[in-house]
């Protein structure tokens, strides 16, 4: 059990909150700052599964991307952006 950003390893606890709450693996550290964007943002626990199940299959991609005149909870980055 490992931190999806990170690598750290997790403790029982720490995932046991962290499957509860966000559906995925997180630490201490990242976890509230994925509850703060969901408390600021009214982000979908959902993207933020899919934005780590993206990243863990190597597709770039963005949560809560904003386009200049509005805000997508996830944004997959084609090859000629950036």
């Amino acid at each position: 059990m490992n931190c999806l950003e990170c690598n750290k390893t997790l403790g029982y606890t720490d995932h046991r909150q962290s499957m509860d709450t966000l559906g995925v693996e997180l630490c201490d550290e990242h976890m509230p700052r994925m509850s703060k964007l969901i408390e600021i943002n009214s982000t979908p626990r959902e993207a933020i599964q899919l934005y780590y199940g993206l990243k863990e299959a190597g597709v770039s991609s963005m949560l809560e991307w904003w386009d200049g005149s509005k805000s997508i909870d996830s944004h997959i980055k084609s090859k000629t952006q950036y």
